[in-house]
């Protein structure tokens, strides 16, 4: 991509949603033991759950043979 340009391009290295949500998980969590408060549980809760949904998919596609593959 040229200089200045404002054409997108994919990157495949790098962080993945998994490392961004564990990110936030610790960050509230850390925040939690400062100022506890309901919506901050709730919102970790929700947040495991993203985690624990993009895992099953990782390993529904792991043994599908298909991780890694742009198949769907």
């Amino acid at each position: 991509v040229a200089e200045g340009s404002t054409e997108l391009t994919t990157v495949n290295d790098g962080t993945t949603n998994e490392e961004v949500l564990r990110v936030l998980v610790d960050r509230l969590n850390t925040l939690q033991a400062k100022f506890p408060c309901r919506e901050n549980a709730i919102v970790i809760t929700k947040l495991e759950e993203s985690l624990m949904w993009l895992n099953k998919r990782t390993a529904d596609r792991v043994a599908r043979s298909v991780e890694g593959k742009h198949v769907a």
